[in-house]
């Protein structure tokens, strides 16, 4: 988030992605077990009005 975002909301904000190919149907009930997700960022402002409360962070270091 930046400060410039103040007073817009997700529609003023487009986000180019590709969303790969049609999925087929699933072999059975989807659980996420096996997932992992990794979040790049530069940094949170903690007091920005649109953000909520932050949770936790790491920090990587090779």
């Amino acid at each position: 988030m930046t400060w410039s975002l103040r007073g817009r909301g997700p529609e003023d904000v487009p986000v180019l992605a590709d969303p790969g190919p049609p999925l087929g149907r699933p072999a059975g009930p989807a659980t996420g077990r096996g997932v992992r997700v990794c979040v790049v960022d530069s940094g949170v402002e903690r007091d920005h009005p649109l953000i909520g409360p932050l949770a936790g962070s790491w920090v990587v270091v090779k």
